[in-house]
């Protein structure tokens, strides 16, 4: 691995900047918030991906060899429940307050894995290093479009194994009507569609990267547990909207005006018509996309 600088509790810092946009500061209160609100979507498509991996590898039976990487970790929401399936898991993330949450819950279930402060496009790994790489709903905050989604994939093609795997999850420009409450802050809604890309741009860029693109599923399960992603009255709560990033791309003043059209709902009694109409976007288009290719090396 690349050399990091050493910080505490066993989580590394890479002192380099590239082409991602932290847009929200994620601090302590705001990760607790994310944590109790947020699903590990495609959770099972990353387990059977796994074992399909080690059936290519010879031994269907043993997860126990493969090299595990997570970029974009979080607060461990998928490496809690896959570092104990592979020989080596790491995690890395822009944010501290993240890191921090992550390396709690591993401390907790006495779990082990390998945490790194840093940014992408690039990667602080050796040239084929890992097995299978994750990355779970991080594509929109690149900065640079396309340009920098090429570096970044050209970035994760070099750290994979041959016939290794990369398995994204991302929410597509078309889909991002499909979170109902988006309509209630327009201005935000078109900065992260701005921001957000296309499958067609996905899969595009990453055979231009030199990966192959082997499978594609639509994932119509909502990314926050969705008792409190359906409430018509969560929107008005800071918690709620700290589970949504695109939340902090509203100004005060559109935050004021969608909880005044909530309220009147809530008082008219519309409110839960509005979601369900609305929430009839996500159940044809989905909320978002796993996206796998493989390395080939020669």
């Amino acid at each position: 691995m690349q050399e990091v600088n050493t910080t505490t509790n066993g989580i590394h810092s890479d002192t380099k900047t590239d082409q991602v946009s932290p847009y929200l500061k994620y601090n302590h209160e705001i990760v607790n918030d994310y944590d109790s609100t947020r699903l590990p979507v495609g959770l099972d498509y990353l387990q059977n991906s796994l074992k399909e991996l080690k059936k290519i590898r010879g031994n269907a039976n043993d997860l126990s060899s493969i090299q595990l990487l997570e970029i974009a970790c979080g607060s461990g929401n998928y490496l809690t429940r896959l570092a104990n399936q592979v020989d080596s898991a790491y995690g890395i993330d822009l944010n501290q307050a993240m890191l921090d949450q992550c390396r709690a819950k591993l401390d907790r279930l006495q779990l082990k894995a390998e945490l790194v402060q840093a940014r992408v496009p690039t990667l602080p790994f050796d040239d084929q290093q890992f097995d299978i790489i994750y990355n779970c709903q991080m594509l929109h905050h690149l900065s640079g479009g396309v340009t920098t989604l090429l570096q970044f994939f050209v970035e994760i093609n070099r750290v994979l194994k041959d016939q290794g795997m990369i398995i994204i999850n991302f929410t597509t420009k078309e889909q991002i009507d499909s979170y109902w409450y988006m309509d209630l802050i327009p201005r935000a809604k078109q900065l992260i569609i701005d921001r957000c890309f296309t499958l067609d741009q996905v899969r595009t860029t990453l055979t231009q990267a030199g990966l192959v693109v082997d499978d594609v599923d639509i994932i119509y399960d909502t990314l926050q547990q969705q008792n409190v992603y359906l409430d018509p009255a969560g929107p008005l709560s800071v918690s709620y909207r700290n589970g949504d990033s695109t939340w902090s791309k509203a100004t005060l003043q559109e935050v004021q005006h969608a909880e005044f059209k909530l309220k009147q709902m809530l008082k008219l009694n519309t409110a839960q018509k509005y979601v369900q109409t609305r929430d009839q976007i996500r159940q044809k288009l989905g909320q978002s996309v796993m996206i796998r290719a493989r390395a080939h090396h020669d």
